[in-house]
């Protein structure tokens, strides 16, 4: 499957995380951003078809949780989640930083041009954890 180019979606269709009146997301590389990314990936799930990370450094002190039928875009090698802290301390419990949906979820999920990283030696980080069940997807319609 060639990667998504999202040339289909109008602006009106994309939302900016950095955007969303109430709900500040800054990925200055400083700022726990971690509540309101997941704030917004719940709650504009089903409103918008691609939300979009611009370029920033954006730490997260827990994990980002994707629900199914999300589309994430960021600014290729521009667009980095990067964990800190101790949640991600305890190499015998392992915690995800980036989990796309959860047991037992059917859909879709696309991901393209974000940058998963630690800010730390942080030996219980997993980067990406994914469960869910994909359907499939063809090019073309």
């Amino acid at each position: 499957m060639a990667p998504p180019t999202y040339q289909e979606y109008g602006t009106g269709q994309v939302l900016n995380i950095k955007n969303v009146p109430g709900i500040p997301v800054y990925g200055d590389g400083e700022t726990d951003d971690t509540h309101n990314i997941n704030l917004i990936l719940s709650r504009y799930k089903s409103s918008c078809s691609l939300m979009y990370f611009p370029a920033g450094t954006y730490i997260v002190t827990d994990t980002i949780f994707v629900p199914a039928g999300t589309r994430i875009i960021g600014d290729a090698f521009a667009s980095t989640i990067s964990a800190v802290g101790s949640n991600f301390e305890d190499e015998s419990a392992p915690r995800a930083m980036f989990r796309v949906g959860y047991p037992g979820d059917v859909g879709v999920a696309q991901v393209s041009d974000m940058v998963f990283t630690v800010a730390d030696v942080l030996p219980g980080c997993k980067l990406v954890r994914h469960d869910l069940f994909l359907t499939p997807v063809f090019g073309g319609r």
